[in-house]
């Protein structure tokens, strides 16, 4: 990949990079609400898309972007945050290789 000029990051990434840096905060929060309201959040769009209640492996695998197993083409994608942020994660982990 070959990054523009000035040494500077690409838009598209940095704004990537942003979105997975805000989930871990909603995550890592201290206030236990958020904490709650993230996970359930969370929880609820991995069950979506692959249609059985999400173990934490699973949401493991979904939040590092498989694409295996169940999360194998065809997987549809939702309009959501959490799917926002597992394209992002599996942008800038692509983008890094």
């Amino acid at each position: 990949m070959r990054i523009g000029g000035l040494n500077l990051i690409p838009l598209k990434m940095l704004a990537d990079i942003c979105d997975v840096v805000q989930a871990v905060h909603l995550l890592q929060s201290k206030d236990p609400q958020v904490i709650a309201v993230a996970k359930s959040t969370l929880q609820r769009d991995v069950k979506q898309h692959i249609k059985q209640p999400p173990t934490m492996e699973l949401t493991q695998e979904y939040l590092n972007a498989s694409t295996e197993g169940l999360f194998a083409p065809p997987f549809v994608s939702r309009n959501d945050n959490t799917s926002t942020l597992r394209v992002a994660t599996y942008m800038t982990t692509d983008s890094s290789s």
